[in-house]
């Protein structure tokens, strides 16, 4: 485990310091004079909503009662609206109930579940005014998980440390030159944090919590400023797509395991994006798909009707990497965030499907072809969703 650790604190070392190089270098490059980094300290808290997954001697859901975080970053202006954090933030939530993800009995718990993330953030500003700017961003770094329970169905003290990571936005409102007020959102996230929970029963276990946080930041040094620059706003642009989807769903409940073939389906959404380094651009996506249910079947089984719809939403962070041709601009890239799959009025071995809902980690891959293929995944515990869509050009 401590060349888990060391091995991605090296790697988030290298990439925050790639970063501040690569903006130091484009820089001089252009003649620029070179900007000193302000630096500057933020602390925050609010509430926690949160769920987990853990796989001891079974695969378990694990749903948790609303909790609350609390945390604090020094972090430094880099220049060009780009920010770079050191965070240690805790996350707690009381348990509620887990339930075998084959379907076996539901069993309440007792205990709590916390979790401290320990994070290199970097948060591209948007700045609007020299007192507004919104920002997105994420981090990566490690998670110390611990959740203990006891009770009639359960007896478990689990901790053990994963890989980490976030995904966020917010809005900052500068009060003074050197102070401001931050409201913001984050998912947070340890994914397969080795558990031990006595000699004969380890595993893993991942914590994934949604956070609406208040905080505070206050720029350090005499002349340092808590709202950076304004940036190149012609670096900015939005973008709309829609298109058709060819989806597939597997769906395990009550202890079989379905996969599900819809017919073609359609999706829409936007981006608002910008040009962080020569043909790069990142990207903040909202999307929506629907699609009907044609056919399932189970393992050995032979295909049989379904009913109803599926409905998906997507809040996704981009990357793309552009390759300049003239008047064409082909690109590769992908991103993370959180996908909301929904069963509209569904119906699959005569067991209705009406208002379940699935929320967790999404992820995307996408590479411009003339028909602007991408590729969309959702996996949250027992339903995981495959997409391939064309879209109409967007940009």
């Amino acid at each position: 485990m401590r060349l888990n650790l060391r091995s991605s604190a090296s790697t988030l070392a290298l990439l925050l310091a790639a970063t501040a190089y690569s903006h130091a270098s484009r820089a001089a490059d252009i003649g620029q004079p070179m900007v000193e980094p302000d630096w500057y300290l933020s602390v925050f808290g609010g509430a926690s909503f949160a769920q987990g997954l853990a796989t001891i001697s079974s695969q378990k859901e694990i749903r948790l009662n609303d909790g609350f975080l609390l945390g604090g970053a020094i972090g430094r202006n880099l220049g060009e609206g780009l920010r770079s954090e050191l965070e240690i933030s805790y996350a707690t939530n009381d348990n509620d109930w887990a339930q075998e993800l084959a379907g076996g009995t539901k069993y309440e718990l007792n205990g709590s579940t916390s979790a401290v993330f320990v994070l290199g953030n970097l948060w591209k500003d948007i700045r609007l005014s020299d007192t507004v700017q919104p920002y997105v961003g994420g981090g990566v770094g490690v998670g110390i998980l611990n959740s203990d329970s006891e009770s009639v169905d359960v007896d478990w003290d689990i901790d053990g440390f994963g890989l980490a990571g976030q995904l966020g936005a917010g809005l900052r409102f500068a009060l003074t030159e050197r102070l401001a007020v931050d409201a913001g959102y984050r998912l947070r996230a340890v994914v397969d944090a080795s558990s031990n929970n006595g000699d004969n029963d380890n595993g893993v276990f991942s914590f994934y919590s949604h956070g609406v946080q208040l905080g505070a930041s206050y720029a350090l040094g005499a002349d340092s400023r808590i709202i950076g620059a304004a940036g190149d706003p012609s670096s900015w642009y939005v973008s709309l797509f829609a298109g058709a989807i060819f989806t597939e769903t597997g769906w395990n409940y009550g202890g079989s395991s379905y996969l599900i073939d819809h017919k073609t389906g359609f999706t829409v959404g936007g981006a608002v994006g910008t040009h962080i380094a020569p043909e790069l651009r990142a990207e903040l996506e909202l999307s929506y798909a629907r699609s009907k249910l044609e056919n399932y079947s189970e393992r050995d089984n032979d295909t049989q009707d379904a009913s109803g719809d599926l409905e998906q939403g997507f809040i996704l962070a981009n990357i793309w990497k552009d390759f300049e041709f003239g008047l064409f601009t082909p690109y590769i890239g992908g991103g993370i965030g959180v996908g909301v799959l929904h069963f509209d009025d569904s119906e699959l071995d005569s067991d209705k499907m009406s208002n379940d809902t699935n929320i967790g980690l999404a992820g995307q891959f996408r590479c411009r072809r003339p028909d602007g293929g991408r590729r969309q995944h959702v996996d949250r515990g027992r339903l995981s969703l495959q997409e391939h869509s064309r879209c109409s050009p967007d940009r």
